[in-house]
């Protein structure tokens, strides 16, 4: 799914990366069976990384060009395999993955790796850290339809009907995204909570959270009755340890409801489901059922070339080491900036 609305107070319907029916994505582009076939790749299955290893060094740093892999069937118990690369080694196992892989391999904050038990070979303190991801809210109303996800959840016949539909031409719901319709917006230049943060976008045609819409809910359990409509709350700029995320999440479940009532909705919309009012019955909502859009960012982070923290260099090399790079979400310093082809 691709976002594509690039200033504030615009929404749009998203543009999604949907061919034949069926979503497009890294793996089908590069994994697909054609792709795999090729001579010059070989994919293992079940298969689990447990470190990179050193290798040798090379002007007085340390070389990891060696993989230890074990069969991931017997999580992780199994015996431990190794291969050795030519030229260097790539490491794409995300935001979680990247740096577990790392500092299992004892690349890492030092101390905490000694904590562990696992021997410290190159200090990056920044490993792990600066975790951040998009708060998401799913704010629900009932609404006037049967024409919504939960009717096929609660009709057997109808969710078949829908899935031979797919199966037989690849149309219908099951050929399209949960959310459909996007938009983004930004708080007041002069919301209070600029006086004590200062403003976290990538500019003042950027926005600080976003509206996903969707045509049923989305919070489990799905009630038995009822058809409902969700506007997603999603905080776009998010610090992820700061009063600001709760001040942006509140402002943007206000401005939802202000959205649903708005005159196009009138024989529509029947009634608010999450009722808070109040600053502290609305932060009491958002931490009971807010949850992340899996956009997780920063444990791996890109910094300048010399810099003493961060994790890769801007060519995504691990830093003060030689033949590895890191190449997923993990190095990317924040969400600052809109969410481009991450759905």
């Amino acid at each position: 799914m691709s976002f594509l609305v690039l200033t504030y107070e615009n929404a749009g319907w998203t543009q999604s990366t949907i061919k034949g029916g069926k979503r497009s994505s890294s793996a089908t582009s590069y994994l697909a069976p054609k792709f795999a076939e090729r001579p010059n790749l070989h994919v293992l299955t079940n298969t689990r990384v447990t470190r990179v290893i050193q290798t040798g060094t090379h002007n007085g740093c340390r070389v990891f060009k060696g993989v230890e892999f074990t069969d991931d069937r017997r999580g992780g118990s199994g015996p431990r395999k190794t291969v050795t690369a030519t030229k260097e080694v790539i490491l794409s196992g995300g935001a979680i993955g990247t740096p577990h892989i790392l500092q299992h391999s004892g690349i890492g904050d030092p101390a905490l790796l000694a904590k562990v038990g696992v021997t410290p070979l190159v200090s990056l303190p920044s490993v792990g850290q600066n975790f951040t991801d998009h708060p998401f809210v799913a704010n629900t109303w009932l609404v006037n339809s049967t024409d919504t996800f939960e009717t096929a959840l609660r009709n057997a016949t109808l969710m078949e009907e829908q899935i031979r539909e797919w199966n037989e031409t690849r149309m219908g719901p099951y050929a399209a995204s949960t959310f459909n319709v996007a938009g983004w917006l930004r708080l007041p230049d002069d919301a209070t909570i600029f006086d004590d943060f200062e403003d976290p976008s990538a500019g003042p045609n950027t926005a600080h959270y976003e509206f996903i819409i969707a045509n049923g809910a989305t919070r489990l359990p799905v009630p038995a009755t009822g058809n409902f409509m969700v506007i997603g709350t999603v905080i776009v700029t998010p610090l992820s340890h700061s009063d600001f995320d709760i001040f942006a999440m509140r402002e943007a479940i206000r401005a939802s409801r202000r959205f649903a009532q708005a005159p196009i909705f009138s024989d529509y919309v029947i009634s608010l489901q999450d009722t808070s009012v109040t600053d502290d019955e609305l932060d009491a909502f958002i931490r009971g059922a807010a949850i992340t859009v899996s956009h997780a960012v920063g444990t791996a982070a890109m910094s300048p070339k010399g810099a003493t923290y961060g994790v890769v260099d801007p060519d995504l090399r691990v830093k003060t080491v030689v033949g590895l790079r890191v190449v997923d979400s993990s190095v990317i310093v924040s969400w600052f900036l809109l969410s481009l082809m991450v759905c």
